[in-house]
């Protein structure tokens, strides 16, 4: 399995690294678009799952809020049918954690699920729940 990493460009990159290690622990390869490259969405669509670092960690938040990068590439994820994930970090941003991404309380809206990190990833994920 393999997870795309979507950040926008005003959070560190540690961050992409941080996801990175963290579904590797999951025995879940990762990948996401090299910093100063050329965009290319070949490694985008053959991922398996999308995971979003949203800016300054936020749980909740407008979709319209996200860079143009991550509003793209989310929509993308979403078209594909992609299961969409949200990274966040708890306890004053010391602890990692992975949610599922649900907008279908709220439209136009990004939201993590509470309640509903994920410990271990599934073999085969679905998400049933729209972007909006």
């Amino acid at each position: 399995m393999k997870a795309y990493i979507s950040c926008p460009l005003t959070e560190p990159l540690e961050k992409i690294h941080q996801v990175s290690a963290f579904t590797q622990t999951k025995n879940i390869q990762s990948v996401w678009y090299p910093r100063g490259t050329t965009y290319s969405d070949t490694a985008f669509k053959s991922a398996d799952i999308f995971i979003l670092i949203t800016p300054n960690n936020q749980f909740d938040m407008p979709f319209a809020d996200l860079t143009a990068g991550c509003q793209k590439e989310l929509a993308l994820a979403q078209s594909l049918g992609k299961p969409l994930y949200l990274a966040y970090w708890k306890n004053k941003g010391n602890e990692l954690q992975i949610y599922p991404i649900m907008t279908d309380k709220l439209p136009g809206r990004v939201l993590g699920r509470a309640k509903g990190a994920i410990s271990q990833f599934a073999p085969q994920i679905s998400n049933t729940y729209p972007i909006w």
